[in-house]
């Protein structure tokens, strides 16, 4: 079992039942308030005292006597000062929630692939295993428990996506030779659905939310697939590759990485419209697009730069926020469903975790 580790400094999370708060004790706070207060009464009003003592030339070499409104003068100085360093030391330093991530994990073993499920409380995540080489892990965030979501099976596994009512659960699985095959679970089905797509390599499967239609890459190209039978959509048709689908809460946008104009940039297809728009442009790689829960923003990794950082981006665009400020690796960004907070797996000190971020009010 691992246990979870407390929040760092001045960080705050919210959603209830699963993560509580926590803070440091070396800086101050509210309850050691009367201390720092005791501290200054010896230490520093007799330094702000001494400093304005020394501001005259008269005082300096008591060659003239004070008259009665210099003494009230110079009494509402010390005074000030007294008050202003009381202020300064004695409040409680507030720390803007977020700062800092939060470590979920604590193995260091390489991880991808993280999705929150029920209401927020637990991630299902894929990571690095003996035998299988990739294998699903379940994360109860109340505990820190952790535990193989599939204990038997002898394949790898990787990339689970959840339709939103968590009804149905699709991932990949490595049969061999690099064959795929997308693995669809329902809630009630004895045995999972194996949908094997005419393309010999598929990659990053997705959902739409209603649980109906797949949606994977197929050599270079974005394809859907209905669960119930019938002929599949292709959903692009352009020179390069077209990775990473992420359809929005409402079903009618996709998200994806393309690199039909050179590097990887990321696009909205509008499925009823059946239009395809650019959604960044940079010289560098932006990749793994993912849908808030209110759909109007998406989580992407981007290399931009010059290593892999997780960043904001508005459906139409704007307000590119940055992230994460790591010099080492941080990818596979997941919202949690308040869309407050962002899971990653960040690298730290050569080691790979899950970590949790809070998002930036807009």
């Amino acid at each position: 079992m691992i246990a979870i580790h407390a929040l760092p400094r001045g960080s705050s999370v919210r959603f209830a039942g699963t993560i509580r708060n926590a803070s440091r004790s070396s800086r101050p706070n509210s309850t050691s308030g009367p201390k720092s207060t005791s501290g200054l009464n010896s230490t520093v009003q007799p330094s702000a005292a001494d400093r304005l003592r020394g501001g005259g030339p008269a005082q300096r070499h008591g060659s003239q006597s004070q008259t009665p409104s210099e003494s009230l003068l110079r009494t509402r100085r010390i005074l000030s000062a007294f008050f202003f360093l009381i202020a300064l030391y004695a409040t409680p330093e507030v720390v803007p929630a977020g700062d800092e991530p939060r470590q979920l994990t604590f193995d260091g073993r390489l991880k991808r692939d993280p999705v929150f499920i029920n209401q927020g409380r637990e991630i299902i995540y894929a990571v690095q295993h003996e035998k299988p080489r990739l294998v699903l892990h379940h994360l109860r965030l109340s505990d820190g428990r952790t535990q193989r979501l599939h204990p038997d099976s002898p394949l790898p596994e990787f990339r689970p996506v959840y339709s939103r009512d968590e009804q149905t659960f699709a991932y990949l699985q490595m049969t061999g030779n690099d064959r795929l095959t997308v693995q669809v679970r329902r809630v009630g089905m004895p045995q999972p659905l194996v949908v094997k797509p005419t393309a010999a390599v598929i990659w990053h499967a997705a959902l739409t939310p209603d649980g109906k239609h797949l949606l994977y890459n197929a050599s270079g190209q974005l394809r859907m697939y209905p669960l119930s039978g019938g002929p599949e959509r292709v959903l692009t048709q352009s020179e390069g590759r077209n990775n990473w689908p992420s359809v929005s809460p409402n079903g009618r946008l996709v998200a994806f990485g393309s690199s039909r104009l050179g590097n990887f940039d990321l696009f909205i297809l509008d499925l009823d419209q059946n239009t395809t728009r650019r959604l960044t442009s940079n010289t560098s790689m932006d990749a793994r697009p993912n849908w808030s829960p209110d759909g109007q923003r998406i989580a992407f990794v981007s290399t931009r730069h010059r290593n892999y950082e997780v960043y904001l981006v508005g459906r139409d665009g704007t307000g590119l926020t940055r992230i994460t400020h790591n010099p080492e690796r941080d990818d596979y960004p997941a919202w949690h469903p308040d869309g407050q907070h962002l899971v990653s797996v960040s690298q730290h000190d050569g080691q790979t975790d899950l970590f949790l971020h809070t998002i930036p009010s807009r």
